[in-house]
Formats: structure tokens, C-alpha cells, sequence
């Protein structure tokens, strides 16, 4: 990758000679996910245009206007995606034709021509570059000449007009607002990883034309993030410094970097401007050159490295450290973990025991953290060794201000409580044995305040992703296949604990997702057991589990029609003095874009059963 300051004499790329390609570049009739970075067959449903349109499920749906600017995101395997929310031009809905394959086949034929612009797909940055640079030669070549109309009504709206000016119209994102413009600049050149600013898509991205540079190079927060490595380019670092004007800094020390550097130097004049420092490597080195205390410093990221007993770093932060991730850490069996955080983040993580051998985090080790930090926000535990089972007899810490938990790989949830939460995501991997349940009446009570829960039951080897965001939870039971007995204790035993404390009111999603997909024995025995009406612990009245189920995940052909039909039939009649809500909702889940689709005729079958279409069809990548 070329220097900034090699950039700055060449003025960057030209549009037309960028290379990169667009995969589909229009994509009607079609959902977006914004999280997973999929896109899903289908029309969108009623019940979600709210998240899409933001507008009210309830009240009137907006019928005119324009394409939604959703989101730019940067995913590493799609690069970059721009998505236009379609708007509803129609009166025509799913509903208004028979629930079946080829009448809905028919229906995305017909919105073709309703809507002119409904979803971009772009590979690679360099496809975006591409993109602006066909609207100009079609503006150029054609008499229906592109344009943009921009008001309050008509916020963003691409249409094709016949009697356009005679002279070149700008492209379309052009004629965005600097404002909408930037934010569309910033989604698009972050980081996912570390959710900062990346160096590499800014310069791409501003040299798209003269107007981008502009706008790149006056807004500060696009230049904030600085990464020092094993070149040193005083340069670049002096430019960032100077277009960031005076912003707080997000500095990367990278691996192997010169400590004698002039970058380095540039960086250590300026400390008192940094707001959060990630390094991965080069402790030794790096942490004595700081002088001084850190006073703007909030959040610290630290990679592959060993974390000692008297760590100097965390005695310059203090006391306005507010997050900490560690990722593939050794922490000294002494250390004291850090006071205050409201964000903490352990990911693969170790211990080194007072022999000198490295062992897996030990209980009071983690303990001692989640102790340290009480008023917590936001706690990711991801790959962590912990696996015991055994009694640790210490008191779970009550972490009242908890909003967001994400449990990925080990069992803790005995080791705090966390009644307030609002969001969580949970993934319990066993092989041998059952995880410590005591605790998880904590999660129960919890689920009374979420609007809906997702459980996925997985072989270990395919992974559910789910949607984030507040009053959710996500339980996902990760076990290999030749332990699917006590995979399926496992959710009995939470179903049996979330009866005996609270009902689950919410709307539920239940996954089941199996690595062959020609062997519906566990997917089976699931069914089974949501099948078998229950007495009400609190009613004395005979109920289903997971009454209010309205949406079924599945891999292609990984239950029989007459399985699925059975079991929508059962829960769908009165046999119950407490009858279940319907299943509106069966999805399949496939690797292979498009597949599953000559599935969906059976579905439509299923779904008819009860008088009803298949609501949420959808095939996910």
C-alpha cells in the first residue's frame, strides 16, 4: 500500500481505471441483516418494516418516498456493502398472492418493476470506485439520465427521468449532504475488527473524486486512528496529526516497531491527546518510554502477550480506564485486575501459576475481575479455558448495571449474577458433562423484560448468528454430535428451571442446526420434546414449552414433511386448555446461496396445515 504522502503527490486512483467487480449489483425483493452481513430471499414482512422503514408496526406504513440510506459496512468476506431500503411504491404484498413457490416467483417479477433501485452488493472497495464511475458514463451515454432527488419527503430517491437536463448531471452520492456524506465515508472505512477508523479504505475511498478528498481530509475523526509498525513513517504520522486537529488519538502498536522511531516520537509529544491504545506486542519496549501519566486514556486493548504482576501501564490509566480486552493473554497469578471498568472483554485467555507453567484461567482469577468490577456494562467472555465444574464455593458477584453479556465456550454463568441484563448471548459447549445450571434463574428472571429469544441447537460445528441489539437473548447449546443425549438434557433441564421461575413471554426462535443435514435424529428428538404438553408449575394448567414459538430454523432436509407437519398441527389446535401461539415462521438455513429453495413447496404445505402461508421464508448464507 502506497504511503499517504505518495497519495498526496499522485492524488489517488482514478475512477475509471479501478478494478473490482459487483456480484449483483441489483437485488430486488430482497431482506437485509445488518449484523451477519447476509441477505435473505424474500419480500419484507409487515412486522419488520418498522426495522427496515423505521416507522411504527402498528401505525400507517409509508407507502411513497424514497430509498433509506441502512448502512456502508466493511465485511471480510463481502468488502464493502451499501444498502438502499426499498421504499413501497404499491400497493402489492406477499399477502395478495397464494402462499406458494411460483406465485411468489411472480411477485418479485412484478416489484421488478416497481421499484428501480432496491439493494447494491459491492465485492470490494474498489467496486464502489467502479460503481460512480458507470453512473457517469451512463449520464454520459444515455438519454435517461440518473439523477438524485433530494427533499424531506424524498430524502433519497434514484430515479431515471426521461426529459433530464441536456448537461452531465454530478454522480448520485454527490449530491448527498456533506454531512450524510461523511457518515457514509465513516461506515464504510471501519474497522470491524477493532471498530476504529482504517487507514488503507480512507485513502481508497478519498481518492474517488476531488469533492471526497475534500470532505475526507476536513473531517477530523476519519484521521484519529494511527498505527506505528516496523516502518517507520514519520510522515504519514505528521499528516494524521495535523488532519485529526486535535481530536483524541486511537493508537495501534503494532508488532516489531522500532521504539527509537520517529513516528513514536511524534506520538509520545502528543499523550495527553490519547483516548485509547491497543498493543499487541512490543510491551517491554514500548510502556517504559511513557513518562507521564495517560489522563485522556479509556480504553486499552492488549494482544498476545504477558500480562505481569506490576504492570506500569494500568498505574498511568488510572482511575479512567473504562474498557479492557484482553485477547490471547497470559495474565501472573498476582496480578490485580484494574478498578472501574464498565467494559471488559477476555478472549482466550490464560494463567501463569506460581510455578512458572501456563494453566488454564483459574476460577478465582476470573472471579477476582468480575469482583473488581461490579458496575460493569458489558462483559464478553469468548474461548476461555475455564471449564470446571466442581464446586468453587465462592459467592457469585451481583453485577447490577450488566446490559450486554456474551458467553461464547465456557461455563461462568454460576460465578455472578446478572438479573438486570437486556441483552444476551449465550453459548454453552459441553462434551462430557452437564454446565453448572444453578445460576440460570438469574438469566430467567431477565426474560421477562426481552422481546425475543432465540435458542440454537447446534452439533458443534456450524455456527447460529443471530441478531444483537437490546432485549434480546440468544441461548445457543453447542455440543458434538455423539453427546446429543445430553444435549437434549441440557435443555430440558433450562426449560424445567425457566418454568419454575418465569414464564418466557417473549417471542422465541428455535434453531436446529445439525452438520448432516441427512440426519434428523436430534433436530427429531427436539421437536419431541416441545411436542409433550406440560402441567403449569404456577396454573396447575397443562401448557406447551415454549408456548409463544412462532419461528422454526433448519438446515435443508433436516426434518421430513410429516415430522414438521406434526408438530405445527399439534401446537396449532386447542388440545391445551393453554394453547400455544401459531409457528408463522419456518426458515432453512444453508452454506449455498439460494439454497433450499426447492424446499419451499414443502413448507408451503406444512404452513397450510393450519390455514396459513409461510410468513418467513428465507434461505441464509
Amino acid at each position: 500500500m502506497a504511503s499517504l504522502e505518495e497519495r498526496e503527490d499522485r492524488g489517488g486512483p482514478h475512477p475509471r481505471r479501478t478494478a473490482g467487480a459487483m456480484s449483483e449489483s441489483l437485488r430486488p425483493g430482497f431482506e437485509w441483516h445488518t449484523t451477519s452481513f447476509i441477505h435473505t430471499a424474500g419480500p419484507l414482512r409487515r412486522r419488520e418494516r418498522s426495522r427496515y422503514l423505521e416507522t411504527d408496526p402498528s401505525g400507517p406504513v409509508r407507502r411513497e418516498g424514497s430509498p433509506t440510506l441502512f448502512a456502508v459496512r466493511r465485511d471480510s468476506r463481502f468488502g464493502f456493502v451499501l444498502c438502499l431500503v426499498p421504499p413501497l411504491r404499491s400497493n402489492l404484498h406477499p399477502r395478495s398472492f397464494h402462499q406458494t413457490y411460483k406465485r411468489r416467483l411472480e411477485f418479485k417479477k412484478r416489484k421488478i418493476q416497481v421499484l428501480l433501485l432496491d439493494l447494491i452488493e459491492i465485492v470490494m472497495s474498489s467496486s464502489l470506485v467502479r460503481l460512480l464511475a458507470q453512473i457517469r458514463a451512463k449520464a454520459e451515454d444515455s438519454d435517461q439520465k440518473p439523477i438524485l432527488v433530494m427533499s424531506k419527503a424524498q430524502p433519497f430517491n434514484a430515479e431515471a427521468q426521461q426529459d433530464a437536463l441536456s448537461e452531465l448531471q454530478p454522480p448520485y452520492i454527490d449530491l448527498l449532504p456533506v454531512e450524510l456524506l461523511e457518515r457514509v465515508i465513516s461506515l464504510g472505512t471501519n474497522d470491524p475488527d477493532f471498530k476504529r477508523q482504517d487507514l488503507k479504505w480512507i485513502l481508497t475511498w478519498r481518492g474517488v473524486s476531488q469533492k471526497w478528498k475534500n470532505v475526507i481530509d476536513n473531517c477530523p475523526s476519519l484521521w484519529s486512528t494511527i498505527a506505528v509498525g516496523l516502518t517507520d513513517r514519520p510522515k504519514q504520522v505528521k499528516i494524521q496529526l495535523e488532519k485529526s486537529k486535535g481530536v483524541l488519538l486511537d493508537l495501534q502498536v503494532l508488532e516489531c516497531i522500532p521504539m527509537a522511531s520517529r513516528s513514536v516520537q511524534l506520538l509520545l509529544d502528543n499523550t495527553l491527546r490519547w483516548r485509547s491504545l491497543m498493543l499487541d506486542g512490543g510491551l517491554e519496549e514500548f510502556v517504559p518510554l511513557l513518562k507521564s501519566t495517560l489522563p485522556s486514556v479509556t480504553n486499552v486493548d492488549i494482544h498476545n502477550k504477558t500480562i505481569p504482576r506490576d504492570y506500569r501501564l494500568f498505574s498511568l490509566v488510572r482511575p479512567n480506564l473504562r474498557r479492557l480486552s484482553l485477547y490471547r493473554v497470559v495474565i501472573a497469578h498476582d496480578f490485580d485486575p484494574p478498578l472501574g471498568l464498565e467494559d471488559l472483554e477476555i478472549t482466550n485467555c490464560a494463567e501463569r501459576l506460581e510455578n512458572r507453567w501456563i494453566s488454564a484461567l483459574s476460577t478465582n482469577k476470573f472471579h477476582q475481575f468480575l469482583n473488581a468490577n461490579p458496575n460493569l456494562r458489558i462483559l464478553e467472555l469468548k474461548e476461555v479455558s475455564y471449564t470446571s465444574f466442581e464446586d468453587h464455593g465462592l459467592q457469585p458477584v451481583n453485577l447490577s448495571k450488566l446490559e450486554k453479556l456474551t458467553v461464547v465456550g465456557f461455563q461462568v454463568i454460576d460465578l455472578f449474577l446478572a438479573e438486570h441484563h437486556v441483552e444476551v448471548d449465550l453459548t454453552l459447549r459441553v462434551s462430557e458433562g452437564k454446565p453448572p445450571l444453578r445460576a440460570w434463574t438469574t438469566f430467567v428472571r431477565g426474560l421477562r423484560k426481552v422481546k425475543r429469544v432465540t435458542i440454537a441447537v447446534t452439533d458443534g460445528f456450524l455456527h447460529i448468528t443471530g441478531e444483537g441489539g437490546p432485549n434480546k437473548v440468544k441461548i445457543c447449546l453447542d455440543v458434538r454430535a455423539s453427546y446429543k443425549d445430553l444435549r437434549n438434557s441440557i435443555l430440558e433441564d433450562i426449560l424445567n428451571d425457566a418454568e419454575k421461575d418465569a414464564h418466557i413471554s417473549a417471542r422465541v426462535e428455535l434453531a436446529l442446526l445439525d452438520r448432516s443435514d441427512g440426519d434428523p435424529d436430534v433436530s427429531l428428538e427436539v421437536l419431541k420434546l416441545l411436542q409433550t404438553p406440560v402441567s403449569d408449575s404456577l396454573s396447575g394448567k397443562t401448557r406447551w414449552r415454549l408456548p409463544n414459538l412462532d419461528t422454526i430454523t433448519i438446515c435443508p432436509y433436516g426434518l421430513s414433511y410429516h415430522h414438521l407437519r406434526a408438530f405445527v398441527q399439534a401446537r396449532s389446535n386447542d388440545c391445551c386448555i393453554q394453547p400455544a401461539s401459531p409457528v408463522t415462521s419456518i426458515s432453512i438455513r444453508t452454506r449455498l446461496r439460494g439454497g433450499g429453495s426447492d424446499y419451499e413447496e414443502v413448507l408451503d404445505e406444512v404452513m397450510a396445515c393450519i390455514g396459513g402461508g409461510n410468513d418467513g421464508y428465507r434461505a441464509v448464507c
